[in-house]
């Protein structure tokens, strides 16, 4: 589903839009600015190791640069301050000048974070964003995503924590084998809709 909204996968069947736009054609140079407007944070965290955490963040934002906005980016990366700004709210921001690829795999995962936030997309599409992280800062940082909604900006998260997706999202979509299970307002989902569709998995053939 992420990956269809993203223009990475094509739809099998159908059509689907973002923005009014196919996202087949959603490639074309024409549309890179509704590509800018859309955040995708994958679960390799599509991070350049051998760069600072500072320049990592900073990408973000490279769909709504020029032709040198790379060049200047690998120089300078900023706004330093915004920069730092979402690095502490994901928790780690006395890494800012880090290397990347000498943090820890949950770091990682905050710096990849950071850089979508520091995007500001309209569409922010997540796949396991807290899989790395402790139950605490899984909290935190799912409160922070949760935090970029509003009547224009929507947050689609796919993850395996039912719990902490019912804290934080007000709406869930259970989905198996590619067929929607249960698709219900996050305070009408019950223990009977979660144990059915568990119980789906479990005796599902290995």
């Amino acid at each position: 589903m992420l990956r269809v909204a993203a223009g990475l996968v094509l739809p099998t069947g159908g059509a689907a839009h973002v923005f009014g736009t196919a996202t087949d054609v959603l490639g074309k140079r024409s549309n890179r600015p509704t590509r800018a407007r859309i955040g995708v944070l994958t679960q390799d965290f599509g991070l350049v190791g051998a760069l600072r955490v500072a320049t990592n963040v900073a990408g973000g934002r490279l769909g709504a640069t020029g032709v040198l906005g790379p060049a200047r980016m690998l120089v300078r990366p900023g706004p330093i301050d915004e920069i730092v700004q979402v690095l502490e709210r994901v928790g780690i921001a006395e890494h800012v000048w880090d290397r990347t690829d000498q943090l820890s795999g949950g770091q990682q995962q905050r710096t990849a974070i950071a850089r979508t936030l520091f995007q500001s997309p309209d569409l922010f599409l997540a796949d396991e964003p807290v899989s790395a992280l402790d139950p605490a800062r899984s909290e935190a940082v799912m409160a922070e995503l949760s935090a970029t909604t509003d009547a224009d900006r929507a947050l689609i998260v796919s993850m395996h924590d039912a719990p902490l997706a019912l804290r934080h999202c007000d709406r869930i979509i259970a989905l198996r084998d590619g067929k929607i299970h249960f698709d219900l307002p996050s305070a009408s989902v019950e223990t009977s809709h979660l144990d059915e569709l568990y119980a789906l998995e479990e005796s599902a053939p290995s």
